[in-house]
């Protein structure tokens, strides 16, 4: 596999998961971010009525709840 180019920035791959009321998963959404703060600011979008984890494969980044919107 070839080093990237210089001046390109790789992705990294994220995935937040929508957490039921009964706390288990419901539905998982894939993010392409540049970074944690990238990936959890678009997570911050899906948390509606349901809470959000995200995560960046085996590692939680942040857990997202409905209170932290007020």
């Amino acid at each position: 596999m070839l080093p990237p180019k210089s001046g390109t920035h790789l992705m990294s791959y994220y995935r937040a998961y929508i957490i039921g009321r009964d706390g288990h998963f419901q539905s998982a959404v894939k993010l392409d971010s540049a970074d944690d703060h990238a990936a959890i600011e678009s997570a911050k979008q899906l948390v509606n009525d349901y809470d959000v984890e995200l995560w960046q494969q085996d590692r939680l980044v942040t857990k997202l709840t409905t209170s932290d919107d007020k």
